[in-house]
């Protein structure tokens, strides 16, 4: 089965404390698919919102995780509504530490699979189980103890493609975000970090799912060719 097309990423400063912060722009056609991620170093009890510059289509919120004693996460989901250059703006109320977001578009996906949130202590590591073959899969992760370290990233579900990064500073937090493009089979499949350990952490993200085949491929249509 075909994976998704990855057509583009782009991430906002994810050191300073300023809100609105805008990541793009990425050109998309009508009919792509947006998923988006934000992160704080400071839980303050404040959602953050995520729209396109300009407006026109929604980006939704898919999944989030602001417990306590851990870096706020949030996970939106959105429809491109006509061709355009797309920048999104993410905005935090009373934004009072480093924070940021990050988005990828997908193109030539059914949908999404389930999303996932879960956080623990140490290298960062969770599964995720895709219900299509060849689906991608987006996350991120935000470590509240703010461990500094080159990063080194799990690849059960292929390999990751960073795409936001800010190294723990030992005081404010630390953050990675990004994508597998490919994570063939149907399956289940860690997620997550294998360096910096120590991290107290927290980690959310979704599937993108492959396309399905097509009917009277593979296998049946060289059969039919044969008959004839």
């Amino acid at each position: 089965m075909p994976k998704p097309t990855r057509v583009g990423a782009a991430t906002s400063n994810l050191s300073t404390t300023s809100t609105p912060k805008t990541a793009g722009p990425v050109s998309v056609l009508a009919g792509d698919k947006v998923v988006a991620i934000g992160c704080m170093a400071d839980e303050n009890g404040n959602v953050p919102t995520c729209a396109p510059s300009g407006g026109g289509f929604s980006m939704g919120l898919s999944a989030s995780d602001n417990t306590a004693g851990r870096t706020p996460v949030f996970l939106w989901t959105g429809l491109v509504d006509v061709d355009r250059s797309l920048t999104l703006s993410f905005a935090w109320t009373s934004s009072d530490a480093p924070w940021g977001g990050a988005f990828v578009v997908y193109r030539a996906t059914p949908g999404y699979g389930t999303a996932i949130r879960v956080n623990g202590s140490g290298a960062p590591s969770t599964p995720i189980t895709t219900g299509q073959a060849n689906s991608a899969v987006m996350w991120g992760c935000g470590d509240w103890a703010a461990v500094a370290g080159a990063a080194a990233y799990r690849t059960e579900a292929g390999v990751f493609n960073e795409v936001g990064r800010y190294v723990g500073d030992g005081s404010q937090y630390g953050l990675a975000i990004g994508d597998h493009e490919d994570a063939n089979a149907v399956g289940t499949y860690n997620l997550g970090m294998t360096a910096p350990a120590g991290q107290t952490w927290n980690l959310i993200g979704i599937e993108i799912k492959g396309q399905p085949a097509a009917a009277g491929s593979g296998m049946n249509a060289i059969a039919q060719q044969r008959l004839a």
